[in-house]
C-alpha cells in the first residue's frame, strides 16, 4: 500500500510541478531531484513484482534468524539466490550502461 502511494499519478504530478518552480534553494532543489530520482525508480518496478519480493524479503528474513540459530547455511541459501535473483531484476528495470550493480548501487551512493 505504502508502494502504491510512492508511485501515485498524484505525487508524479507534485514533484513535476516542484521541479518547475522558481525560487527554491539549493537545498530544496536537492531534495526535489533525490524525491524525484526515487519516485522515477521505484516507478521502473511493477507493483505486482515488489509486493513478491517484499513477501521473500520477509520470509528470508525469519529464515536468516533460524538459519543463523542452527549455523545451518544450507538452509538460508534458496532464500539468499532468491533475493540476488529480485536484485538483477530490479537492476535491469533500473537500467545501467556497464554493469547491473551500478544501477542497484544508486540507492547507496547517488551520482
Amino acid at each position: 500500500m505504502s508502494f502504491e502511494l510512492l508511485v501515485s499519478d498524484e505525487l508524479g504530478g507534485y514533484i513535476a510541478e516542484l521541479r518547475k518552480a522558481d525560487g527554491l534553494s539549493d537545498i530544496e532543489r536537492a531534495s526535489i531531484r533525490r524525491v524525484g530520482k526515487d519516485y522515477d525508480r521505484n516507478r521502473a518496478i511493477p507493483a505486482d513484482l515488489i509486493e513478491e519480493q517484499s513477501v521473500a524479503q520477509s520470509q528470508a528474513q525469519t529464515a536468516w534468524v533460524a538459519a543463523r540459530r542452527a549455523s545451518d547455511f544450507a538452509a538460508f541459501r534458496p532464500h539468499l539466490e532468491k533475493m540476488v535473483g529480485y536484485a538483477r531484476k530490479f537492476a535491469e528495470y533500473y537500467g545501467y550502461e556497464d554493469h547491473p550493480y551500478d544501477a542497484l548501487l544508486e540507492d547507496y551512493e547517488p551520482a
